[in-house]
């Protein structure tokens, strides 16, 4: 027999069977229906129907506010979570913070809708040097934070900004992200591994992005660990939208589609020559177009 069509949200998908959440935040285990075509991800919204005491998932909703990835071929990319309202850039003392990578995250978010933080953790390893290195995203308005998942420093208050959202973690590999969660929602238990100590590169400790929800109604999305993040579907002349900074000095260039790299006449540059634009965030502006062409 089969009942209505009930709805839920996808925790996790593993390939042939999927967990939902239903609406009484229960955890149910379901197929995929044969007649779906579209890999459910985690955050998707979906409908799914019961038949003899099984779950099928039959429909997803339509996707706003997905966190993807370049796939291996050109053109082609991989969506990880939907539904996403918060990014969570986490960073860390050690591997080495790679302010480049931060802001192709922000772009992402900002280009899709999201909301974004920046997350330095490992912040009991700091000499101060790290925390000043993401300082300038605080002076733009970013909300940051400087934690640690061992010490518990600052854990309050990134659970605040947490709190009622969905969120995902994203970062390189072995910057703490699983330990962060753990720390965040001490329920779960989840296997890390130690940074190898010979190529100082995290291990992929997660394979599959999978979401986690709270009692607080904290919805925090893990992804697996991205050395490098690709974009897909932004125009390179879009790109200089999403870069806060430039707004008060565009208006000022010499050319309304100046792309503030190479152009005569532009105001963005001579505010960088100034400092009044971080030469940081202007190079990897750069850097960010460049691999969109």
């Amino acid at each position: 027999m089969t009942d209505s069509v009930f709805h839920g949200v996808v925790v996790a998908n593993y390939g042939k069977q999927v967990e939902i959440l239903d609406r009484e935040g229960e955890i149910v285990m379901g197929e995929l229906s044969s007649q779906l075509r579209t890999k459910p991800i985690a955050g998707d919204r979906i409908q799914y129907s019961l038949k003899n005491g099984q779950a099928y998932l039959v429909a997803i909703d339509p996707r706003v506010r997905v966190i993807r990835r370049a796939g291996r071929r050109e053109g082609e990319e991989k969506a990880l979570a939907s539904h996403v309202d918060l990014m969570v850039i986490v960073a860390a003392v050690t591997p080495e913070l790679r302010e480049g990578l931060i802001d192709r995250y922000m772009v992402a978010a900002s280009h899709d809708g999201m909301e974004s933080i920046v997350v330095l953790n490992k912040i009991d390893l700091d000499d101060g040097s790290n925390a000043l290195r993401v300082q300038p995203y605080a002076d733009l308005g970013v909300t940051t934070c400087c934690v640690s998942a061992v010490s518990g420093t600052n854990l309050e208050a990134l659970r605040t900004c947490l709190e009622d959202k969905t969120s995902v973690l994203v970062g390189q590999s072995g910057v703490g992200k699983s330990s962060l969660l753990m720390a965040l929602l001490p329920e779960l238990e989840i296997k890390v591994n130690e940074i190898s100590e010979y190529s100082g590169k995290g291990v992929h400790t997660t394979t599959t992005a999978r979401m986690h929800v709270s009692k607080g109604n904290m919805r925090i999305i893990d992804s697996p660990g991205i050395l490098v993040f690709g974009m897909s579907g932004i125009e390179p002349i879009v790109v200089r939208e999403h870069f806060v900074e430039f707004y008060p000095h565009a208006d000022h260039c010499k050319f309304r589609n100046c792309m503030h790299l190479q152009d005569s006449g532009c105001a963005v540059k001579e505010a960088v020559e100034k400092g009044e634009i971080s030469k940081m965030r202007h190079a990897s502006y750069g850097r960010i177009v460049a691999s969109l062409q």
